[in-house]
C-alpha cells in the first residue's frame, strides 16, 4: 500500500505534488482542529447533561424524601414522574433503606425493563451508552444524618448523540468549504509560486534538446527560487565555456586520432608488404604481431596467431625461443644466418634476425625471418660451376701440352706416308735408282701393317 502511495506520489507533476501537500496539510489541520472541537463540544455537553441531571436529581431527592420516610409509594410515584420533563431520562427507581424497590418510574411502560440492583455507589456512570445517576436520600436533623434510601436514574445519549451529529456535520460542511477556498487560493499561489520552476524547466528542457547552452533562465524575484535560478545561470555560463574548451578538444583529438590512424595504416601497409615474415613477441613469448608473409607460410590468420606462442605456431622455430627469450633479457640484436629449417618435408634456408624493444618502456622483441633458400642453392650451383670451368682451364692447358707432340708425331706420319706414295715422282725416281720397285715396297708395308699403324696415329 505504501509502496504503491509512493509510485503514485513519484507520478505526480510538481504542480499536483504542491497541490496535494496543500490540501494534505489543511485537510490535516482542519481535522485535527475538529477533532478538537467536535471533542471539546462533546465533552462539554455531557457535563452540562451531567450537571442538569445531578440538580434535577437533588431537588426530586428532596421531594420523596417526605414519601419514603411516611412510606407512601403512590406519593413517591407521583414525585418520580416529575423527570418526565427530561426526555432524555428513562428510567427512575427509587430503593429504600433496605435497598429494595420502593417505587420506579418508566418512560415507556410497555418495555417492562427489569429492575437494577441498588448501586453501592453515588454519583454518575457511563454503562452500555446510558448515563446512570445515583443519589442517596439523607434526612438531616441537626447533627444526625439518616439514611433514608436510595435514587436511581437512567438516561439515555439520545441528545448527546444528535449534538455529537450536528457538530460532525458542521464540521464536515466547514471541512468540505475549506478544502474548496485551499484549493483555490492553492491554484492562485501555486501559479506564483511555480513560474520560477515552469520557467527553469522550460529552459533546461529546450537546453537538452538543442543542446545550446548559450540560453539563460529568466530570474523572478529574489527568493530561493531566484537564486536557484541564478546559480543554474552561472552553471550555464561555466558549462558554455567548458563545451567550447571540450569541442576545441574534441577536434584536436579527432585530427590527431586521424593522423595516428593514417600513421598505424602506413605502418602496417609497410609490415604487411615485406617480403620477410615479420612476428612481434612479448616477454611471455606470445605473438602480438603476425604480419601477411606469415599468414601465407603458416596458413594462419593474424587474429588466431595473436595470443598464441611462436613455436605453436611455427614448430621450427622451437630452437630460437632461447635465443629470443635472451634478446629480450639482454636488449641485444642477435642475426642467425642460414638457419636449416624443414617444414613440410621440405628443407629450407632462412636468415633470422631478432630485434628487441627497448623504446617506451615497451618490452618484446620483433622476429624477421628472410627464406634465402633460392639464394643458397644460386650459391651452390656457382661454387659448382666454379669449380667446373677451373676442370676445363685444366684439361685445356694439358690437351696443349698433348698436342705439340702429337702433331709433330701426326706430322712425321703424314710425311712417311708421303714418302710412300707412288703417286709422287720423288718417291718413284728414288726407288727406280735403287732398283726397288716402289710397289714393293707399299706391298711389304702392308703386309706388316705399316701404313695401318701410321693412319692409326
Amino acid at each position: 500500500m505504501i509502496s504503491k502511495l509512493s509510485y503514485f506520489i513519484n507520478r505526480l507533476s510538481l504542480r499536483g505534488k504542491l497541490l496535494l501537500v496543500t490540501m494534505a496539510v489543511a485537510g490535516f489541520a482542519i481535522l485535527v482542529a475538529s477533532s478538537a472541537f467536535v471533542a471539546f463540544q462533546w465533552y462539554s455537553f455531557r457535563e452540562v447533561t451531567v450537571a442538569r441531571q445531578a440538580d434535577q436529581l437533588s431537588l426530586v431527592a428532596k421531594n420523596v424524601t417526605a414519601s419514603i420516610t411516611f412510606d407512601d409509594a403512590l406519593d413517591a410515584r407521583e414525585v418520580l414522574s416529575s423527570f418526565a420533563v427530561i426526555k432524555s431520562i428513562t428510567n427512575v427507581w427509587l430503593f429504600d433503606k433496605n435497598h429494595r424497590l420502593f417505587a420506579e418510574w418508566q418512560r415507556d411502560p410497555e418495555k417492562n425493563e427489569p429492575v437494577p440492583e441498588c448501586p453501592d455507589y453515588t454519583g454518575h456512570r457511563f454503562l452500555q451508552g446510558t448515563l446512570l445517576s445515583v443519589k442517596p436520600i439523607v434526612l438531616e436533623s441537626g447533627i444526625h444524618r439518616s439514611y433514608l434510601g436510595t435514587l436511581v436514574v437512567r438516561s439515555n445519549m439520545d441528545e448527546l448523540r444528535r449534538y455529537l451529529n450536528q457538530n460532525i456535520l458542521a464540521v464536515v460542511a466547514m471541512m468540505i468549504i475549506t478544502f474548496f477556498l485551499t484549493w483555490f487560493l492553492s491554484n492562485r499561489l501555486r501559479g506564483i509560486i511555480l513560474k520560477s520552476i515552469e520557467n527553469l524547466s522550460t529552459t533546461m528542457r529546450q537546453i537538452t534538446e538543442k543542446r545550446d547552452y548559450s540560453q539563460r533562465a529568466q530570474v523572478w524575484g529574489d527568493d530561493e527560487l531566484g537564486l536557484m535560478t541564478g546559480y543554474f545561470n552561472d552553471m550555464l555560463i561555466e558549462i558554455e565555456s567548458r563545451d567550447l574548451l571540450l569541442h576545441d578538444n574534441v577536434a584536436s583529438l579527432e585530427a590527431r586520432e586521424q593522423e595516428l590512424n593514417e600513421l598505424r595504416n602506413y605502418l602496417e601497409n609497410v609490415i604487411n608488404s615485406m617480403p620477410s615474415i615479420l612476428v612481434g613477441i612479448d616477454p611471455e613469448g606470445e605473438v602480438t604481431q603476425w604480419n601477411f608473409e606469415a599468414e601465407k607460410v603458416s596458413g594462419i590468420k593474424k587474429n588466431e596467431a595473436v595470443g598464441r606462442t611462436l613455436d605453436d605456431l611455427l614448430p621450427e622455430f622451437q630452437a630460437e625461443m632461447a635465443d629470443i627469450r635472451e634478446t629480450i633479457a639482454r636488449r641485444e640484436v642477435k642475426t642467425s644466418n642460414k638457419v636449416v629449417q624443414g617444414r613440410d618435408g621440405e628443407v629450407k634456408y632462412n636468415d633470422i634476425t631478432i630485434y628487441p624493444l627497448v623504446a617506451n618502456g615497451i618490452s618484446g622483441a620483433v622476429v624477421r625471418v628472410d627464406d634465402v633458400t633460392e639464394k643458397v642453392r644460386l650459391e651452390n650451383m656457382m661454387v659448382q660451376t666454379e669449380k667446373m670451368m677451373s676442370v676445363g682451364g685444366l684439361a685445356a692447358g694439358m690437351a696443349h701440352e698433348i698436342n705439340n707432340p702429337l702433331g709433330i708425331m701426326m706430322q712425321a706420319c703424314q710425311n712417311i706416308v708421303r714418302r710412300l706414295s707412288p703417286d709422287l715422282k720423288a718417291n718413284q725416281r728414288v726407288a727406280d735408282g735403287l732398283d726397288v720397285p716402289i710397289d714393293k715396297i707399299l706391298e711389304y708395308c702392308e703386309k706388316r701393317n705399316i701404313l695401318v699403324m701410321v693412319n692409326d696415329i
